[in-house]
């Protein structure tokens, strides 16, 4: 990655952590320990009509990673560095290292920066505290269209929901349409008060003008 790609990164709108893939440290390690016996970490997202993945794993103590999406077929190889720490009373902590090479930060969370994992300042993305009502409303529904790309729809709030994609577990469907909906008819919800209100107003513009007294 870059130096100008982060910095044209940081130009951009804040995201909303809540919205980015991310990995934990301890999604891959039990204190220094690699969760060996575990199968590799899949992440996946959708985004502009394209389907992605990346597949985590532990090799010689540091954390492989293979990013592939639905666009022709792309894969990219990467590894993410791991450091330890010790600890006051024994014992190590892991970190990560944000792939992005003039950063290098150690995190215990990294953020995808398609297709590579980053600290959160160089993904350029905030917590949902950090950011304004509006702008958090824009990124649930942002991420009600790039869930609805994910399970095979189209980007549209609202439209018939697909049905569940073969190979995909129907647990993991159900939670997508969940949210989905939950996303949804919060917005419902937020609308249709607001058409409310709207029309109150009005009518009390009206009342006034209906009760003035003749000039």
């Amino acid at each position: 990655m870059s130096l100008g790609r982060s910095l044209d990164r940081l130009s951009q709108r804040p995201r909303s952590t809540e919205d980015i893939p991310s990995i934990l440290v301890s999604d891959l390690f039990v204190g220094a320990v690699p969760r060996s016996d575990s199968p590799p970490v899949i992440r996946r997202w959708a985004s502009g009509g394209i389907a992605a993945e990346v597949e985590l794993g532990v090799v010689d103590e540091r954390v492989e990673c293979v990013y592939r999406n639905s666009l022709g077929g792309r894969e990219r190889r990467y590894a993410l560095e791991v450091s330890w720490t010790p600890l006051n009373f024994g014992g190590e902590r892991p970190w990560l290292h944000c792939a992005n090479v003039e950063c290098q930060r150690r995190c215990r969370r990294l953020f995808l920066d398609d297709p590579y994992f980053v600290c959160r300042q160089c993904a350029n993305v905030r917590y949902p505290s950090q950011l304004g009502e509006n702008a958090r409303r824009a990124q649930r529904l942002e991420r009600a269209k790039r869930l609805r790309v994910s399970i095979g729809g189209e980007p549209v709030l609202g439209a018939p929901f697909p049905p569940r994609p073969k190979g995909m577990h129907r647990t993991t469907f159900l939670g997508i349409f969940g949210e989905i909906l939950q996303i949804e008819r919060a917005e419902s919800a937020r609308v249709e008060k607001v058409a409310r209100d709207a029309e109150h107003g009005l009518g009390w513009l009206r009342d006034r003008w209906l009760d003035r007294e003749p000039g």
